[in-house]
């Protein structure tokens, strides 16, 4: 890979059903070789998430997979007034459900989670437009309904799966190429959370206060 591929591999999936078609694409940023017992050879890789992948074809199975893939994308931009207006909302919602879970004494972490997920997603939307940037984004406070960039919204959408419990959502959120239907699914997702955590809590503060037998 580093030699020939730019230091960039795919990361297979496996589903329920075997093999995820979609991948995300990773840079090898870092790595190192460590002799073991009887001259056991194993490595550390760091990898860095750049974009996505779909599999078309398998052509090598051993030692290594190897194949022919197409570079996954989002759709075309959201250009209308209606979209950015929609997209924004949506964003907030999400934004307003990650504060409200982070009130939770274990569940300060969602905030900072949610946070560096969207730096992060950020960086790699950024890279694979060929526009690094350093600027910060702070959270303190709601938008208006047209100053959150196109940018800020894809990376949003990315951010809100570091912050919800189930990890396999991110499986699905790959699928997903339309930026409005990745936030709706990643907003029902942090909502979920919150439903199942004031149930919880309703349940907790029922049986200690002697409401089931």
């Amino acid at each position: 890979s580093i030699d020939d591929h730019e230091s960039i591999i795919g990361m297979i999936l496996m589903g329920e059903d075997g093999m995820l078609n979609e991948m995300p694409l990773c840079e090898i940023h870092d790595f190192e070789v460590h002799a073991g017992f009887k001259g056991k050879i194993t490595v550390d890789v760091t990898l860095r998430a750049v974009g996505r992948a779909r599999i078309n074809e398998l052509t090598q199975m051993k030692p290594v997979m190897m194949g022919m893939c197409s570079e996954l994308a989002d759709d075309e931009e959201i250009v209308s007034h209606e979209a950015m207006v929609f997209a924004n909302e949506i964003v907030d919602s999400i934004e307003h459900t990650v504060r409200d879970l982070s009130q939770g004494e274990n569940y300060r972490h969602l905030q900072i989670a949610y946070e560096d997920g969207y730096h992060r997603a950020l960086q790699v939307h950024h890279l694979s437009l060929g526009t690094a940037k350093t600027t910060e984004t702070k959270f303190s406070g709601r938008y208006d309904k047209l100053k959150r960039p196109a940018d800020d919204l894809v990376a949003a959408s990315w951010a809100v799966f570091a912050a919800v419990s189930d990890k396999s959502s991110v499986v699905k959120a790959l699928q997903l190429t339309n930026l409005i239907d990745r936030l709706q699914f990643g907003l029902k997702m942090i909502l979920d959370d919150k439903y199942r955590l004031k149930s919880e809590e309703f349940i907790y503060g029922n049986v200690g206060q002697g409401g089931f037998d």
